[in-house]
C-alpha cells in the first residue's frame, strides 16, 4: 500500500519545488503515522500489528497535510518572472471562482468562501496566496496589469463601515 502511494507521487517528485520536496518524504511520513496509530491502538506494545486501516489512515493524513501546506505555497516559489506571476494570479483567481470549495481558507476567514461563490475574489486572499517569494510591489503590479488588461475587474465594497477590495473575473458566471 505504501509503495503504491509512493509511486502515485512520482510526477510530483520529478517536477521538484515545494510539492516535490513534500512528495519525496511522503511515504516515510505515512509509515511513521501508521506505526504511531498502530502502537496507540495496541493493548500491548509487543503485540502491535500494522493493518491496512492504519496504513490508509497514515496515507490519508499525509495527503491532507500536503494539500494544506501547498494551498498557500506556490509551486513556482522563487520564480520572479513578472509574466509568470501575472499568469499564476489569473489562474488562481479563475480556479477560486470556478471551484470555491477547493480553496484553502484561513481560520477566521470562512466568510471569504461565500465571496468566492458569489464570484468575488478578496484582495486579501490574493495577498495571502502570493506572499511567499514575491514582493508586495511585484504582486500589486501583476494584479494592476490584469485589471488594465481587462482580465480582472476591481470592485470596492463597504461592509460594516470598512472598505474592502475584491476582483471579478469577467466572463465567469457570477
Amino acid at each position: 500500500m505504501f509503495d503504491k502511494f509512493d509511486r502515485s507521487l512520482d510526477s510530483d517528485k520529478e517536477r521538484g519545488g515545494p510539492r516535490g520536496s513534500l512528495a519525496g518524504r511522503a511515504k516515510e511520513q505515512a509509515i511513521r503515522i501508521a506505526g504511531v496509530v498502530a502502537l496507540g491502538r495496541a493493548k500491548n506494545p509487543n503485540d502491535m500489528k500494522l493493518t491496512q486501516d492504519h496504513a490508509k489512515f497514515g496515507i490519508d493524513l499525509v495527503r491532507y497535510s500536503m494539500a494544506s501546506m501547498l494551498s498557500f505555497v506556490d509551486d513556482d516559489l522563487g520564480v520572479t518572472d513578472p509574466k509568470n506571476l501575472v499568469r499564476r494570479i489569473l489562474a488562481f483567481c479563475k480556479d477560486s471562482v470556478a471551484s470555491p470549495e477547493t480553496v484553502a481558507i484561513p481560520n477566521g476567514r470562512e466568510h471569504w468562501r461565500q465571496y468566492l461563490i458569489d464570484g468575488l475574489i478578496p484582495r486579501s486572499l490574493i495577498v495571502r496566496k502570493f506572499r511567499n517569494g514575491v514582493t508586495r510591489r511585484d504582486r500589486d503590479d501583476a494584479v494592476h496589469t490584469l485589471v488594465e488588461a481587462g482580465d480582472l475587474r476591481a470592485v470596492e465594497e463597504e461592509n460594516a463601515g470598512q472598505r474592502a477590495s475584491f476582483y471579478r473575473v469577467p466572463g465567469v458566471a457570477q
